[in-house]
């Protein structure tokens, strides 16, 4: 007869004691028997979290990048839109980062999070300039190097995610390819004061809010229908397509015990 630890190695599940009633002829006892312990998992559906992300993405990079690339606006515009910009691309982006745990995409946790708090940190400081705690700007293309401090762990993060989502799909490689570009750009741009490469990064980070625009319609069309149809393509990769539809991570993150 096998051992309680045999059972466990043999099985990869823990045992537990579970009292069990034993009847003997006419007597009727309480034994104690070893079963495998059951685990109970309850999942709660979710919206896609980068639908709302990218979405708030896309407002606020859209204003951010065409204001640096002078279509329009001066130097105090941005404390004209800077609430608009905080609470989309920051707080919103930041809560569908957060919902990404939930939805099991670490994806839409990282790159949410981080260019959610990039964003609060970028409309904060546009609120301390409109009120004087800070020095108001003279040039939006000046030096700034905090900005260019900030832009280098974003750079960093996008980058990985951008090679990572070479295991997911086309449309968002492209979109985190034209947001890291345009990461890299703002770094010696901001750095130097060079308004050249500043509006260069500018257009890269214009295109990228495009590029995530085309992928809500995607999900707002994937919801409505059912499937994504032709005329919308994602491109799926190769290593896409041989996960499945369900895909169980190592470990159960979440779910094995002691996580």
């Amino acid at each position: 007869m096998m051992s309680a630890a045999d059972m466990e190695r043999a099985t990869g599940r823990r045992l537990e004691d579970v009292p069990t009633q034993v009847k003997t002829g006419s007597v009727e006892t309480i034994g104690i028997v070893k079963q495998p312990i059951e685990t109970t998992i309850f999942l709660r559906p979710l919206a896609f979290p980068s639908c709302l992300g990218l979405a708030c993405f896309f407002a606020s990079t859209w204003l951010v990048s065409t204001y640096y690339c002078d279509w329009w606006g001066g130097v105090t515009t941005p404390g004209q839109f800077f609430w608009f910009v905080l609470m989309t691309g920051g707080v919103g982006q930041f809560i569908s980062g957060l919902y990404g745990f939930p939805a099991r995409d670490n994806m839409a946790c990282v790159i949410h999070v981080f260019w959610g708090s990039f964003f609060i940190y970028y409309g904060l400081t546009e609120l301390l300039k409109a009120t004087g705690s800070l020095p108001a700007t003279t040039d939006k293309y000046e030096t700034n190097v905090g900005l260019a401090l900030v832009f280098s762990p974003l750079m960093a993060i996008t980058w990985v995610c951008c090679i990572a989502a070479f295991t997911r799909e086309a449309a968002l490689v492209v979109t985190l390819f034209l947001l890291a570009m345009g990461s890299t750009l703002a770094i010696p741009g901001f750095d130097n004061g060079n308004s050249a490469t500043i509006k260069a990064a500018a257009y890269f980070f214009m295109l990228a809010s495009l590029a995530a625009l085309y992928r809500v319609m995607v999900y707002l069309v994937l919801e409505g229908w059912g499937q994504i149809p032709r005329w919308l393509p994602v491109v799926k990769m190769p290593w896409e397509k041989l996960r499945g539809h369900v895909a169980i991570p190592i470990n159960e993150p979440g779910i094995k015990k002691g996580q």
